[in-house]
């Protein structure tokens, strides 16, 4: 088969950084393949993504050197318009790459600046808003659509100039739940008919493992390992575990089995091929039992019924207000969060979670009703006095960042804290060392990586001793072993006391860390209480986008399994652990 993207020697070095972030990386990639990019945040995955894009350097200052040919082509020696033309390029956060306000006129952008006919825009623009489901919202504002519908946006923009390339880089980042298999099924239809080569950078892996037909990883700028999907994560499952990269659920328990003898073959890939090998083992099936059960350890603050809540929010309504219209987010909302909890807050994407967060803290004021933290109503203390008290952590990192350096952000919110400054040197190199942040001290903080952004993002937030800590979002952009070294520390924090509320689409950290979990649905509170019962209310779950996690779903195919006693044929064990939640694994 024909090659399409060459890749040769290339090396990226962004300025004032020690090292570079790619180095002598070489891909051949074929027309129609469809491959996935893996590798631990900051690794350079997206630096590759942006470089063959073209991005780097012409729009983003780094030295390069190496080249990439475009069927053919050297990128160097092609404008930016013929560029784009050949590679389409959706990124993590769709808003970043919108300059319209209808969908349409997004769609029409990139065509009109490629010269193309008013007949085939008109042409073009109903094929890519067909092809990705938005065919009923040409005429929507951008900015009222929800966070799944605004990727589908971004990627019919780049279907529109049917680039014989698509890049997707972390496309599910910011989804929820349904959103996010919603998406990978799009995914799947565009590669069934290899009318794309596609290149897929992305940490969720659970569908993307059995679609892709090759994987490359990448490590501290160089690649490690590049085969098919079951080769990379069978054979070189002990490597991923040990750089800390994400793989398949399922790869991942198997690649924790072996480690106790059991083996497998074929490797699983997904839920369904696991649970096959488990009916047939009895030993791999209570290894497995044990690996997924829930342990949540309760502090002892939650054993009586408090006083004073640790958020009290009695009845409150809020709008967004605009020239021309107000849009409704709350509407008389009762919300308590008991002190000591680490309570998870879900919902769909554009429900007001985050807007919740704000509301909390007192950046944003309720139209109507009272918040109270820990018994004292925000209205009656100072903004600086909210500060000492609680801390919110930002869904986009670069939100929250004020100085020029990683270093002297962490030793800012120290200074803010009232740290002693003999005190605070060695108290940013610990928080460096500890979110693998020491080799970035210098660095600028916009010019990190995403996931290096929101270790730093926490770091900061950490550095204090709040009462009260809100997480928007931690995992974003995280790799495997930042995200658990991560949500540690914030688990370590709230078995000291300290109440955590976090705000995640990821539901296999809401079955592992969360003690509680408050859904949020239509302006209101849908249900609040224990985690595992709410994973049983398919009805509700299916209504608010969510999805049960993997582990509940292996833990009913093994309960389904020793009920039947291999009466029944292994593929109905899939059938059964897909009651849950309805997901497709």
């Amino acid at each position: 088969m024909k090659s399409i993207l060459k890749v040769h020697n290339l090396s990226i070095q962004y300025p004032y950084t020690a090292k570079p972030t790619l180095e002598n990386i070489s891909i051949t990639v074929e027309k129609g393949e469809a491959l996935l990019i893996i590798g631990a945040s900051g690794c350079g995955k997206s630096s590759l993504a942006l470089a063959i894009a073209g991005l780097i350097p012409r729009t983003i200052e780094a030295e390069q050197q190496g080249s990439i040919y475009l069927e053919g082509r050297d990128i160097a020696e092609m404008s930016p318009g013929e560029v784009c033309q050949q590679v389409g390029f959706v990124f993590q956060d769709p808003e970043a790459q919108f300059c319209m306000l209808t969908v349409e006129d997004e769609i029409a952008f990139g065509l009109e600046n490629a010269g193309f006919s008013p007949d085939l825009i008109e042409e073009r623009i109903e094929e890519a808003l067909e092809k990705v489901g938005m065919t009923e919202h040409r005429y929507s504002h951008t900015h009222r659509l929800s966070g799944g519908m605004k990727q589908r946006v971004a990627l019919a923009c780049a279907l529109a100039l049917h680039p014989p390339i698509l890049i997707l880089d972390e496309p599910t980042a910011n989804l929820d739940p349904a959103a996010t298999e919603d998406f990978f099924r799009l995914l799947e239809s565009l590669i069934a008919t290899r009318s794309h080569t596609i290149l897929l950078v992305e940490h969720k892996l659970e569908k993307p493992a059995a679609l892709m037909d090759r994987v490359v990883v990448i490590n501290e700028g160089k690649i490690v390992a590049e085969n098919s999907p079951r080769h990379v994560f069978a054979q070189q499952n002990q490597l991923l575990m040990k750089i800390g990269v994400w793989q398949p659920y399922a790869s991942e328990l198997a690649g924790k089995l072996e480690k106790t003898g059991i083996s497998f073959s074929p490797f699983p890939l997904t839920v369904a091929e696991l649970l096959e090998h488990a009916e047939k083992d009895s030993q791999t099936s209570n290894a497995l039992a044990k690996q997924v059960a829930r342990h949540i350890e309760v502090t002892d603050s939650l054993e009586p019924a408090a006083e004073e809540m640790a958020i009290d929010c009695r009845q409150v309504s809020f709008c967004y207000k605009t020239p021309f219209q107000e849009a409704k987010v709350l509407e008389n909302l009762q919300w308590q969060v008991r002190p000591g909890s680490f309570l998870a807050l879900l919902g769909e994407n554009g429900v007001g979670k985050s807007t919740l967060a704000r509301l909390v803290l007192g950046l944003l004021k309720p139209s109507k009703g009272s918040i109270s933290l820990f018994g004292k109503n925000t209205k009656s203390i100072s903004r600086k006095k909210v500060a000492e008290i609680a801390g919110l952590v930002f869904q986009n990192p670069e939100h929250q960042f004020l100085t020029d350096s990683t270093w002297e952000e962490i030793a800012y919110s120290l200074k803010l804290a009232n740290i002693p400054g003999t005190e605070i040197p060695r108290r940013v190199q610990e928080l460096l060392k500890e979110f693998s942040l020491e080799e970035k001290a210098e660095a600028n903080p916009f010019t990190l990586s995403q996931g290096e952004k929101r270790r730093l993002s926490v770091a900061s937030m950490l550095a204090t001793d709040q009462q009260l800590l809100i997480l928007d979002e931690p995992s974003f952009g995280q790799d495997y072993q930042n995200t658990y070294k991560l949500m540690n520390l914030v688990k370590a924090r709230q078995l000291k006391g300290c109440t955590v509320v976090m705000i995640t689409h990821d539901m296999r950290l809401v079955w592992e860390f969360a003690t509680e979990v408050a859904l949020m649905s239509e302006g209101k509170l849908a249900y609040t209480g224990d985690p595992q019962d709410l994973f049983y209310q398919n009805t509700l779950l299916e209504a608010c986008s969510l999805k049960a996690p993997l582990p509940l779903h292996i833990m009913e195919g093994l309960k389904s399994a020793g009920k039947r006693e291999s009466m029944k044929k292994p593929s109905t064990l899939k059938i059964d652990a897909l009651k849950v939640g309805s997901l497709n694994v």
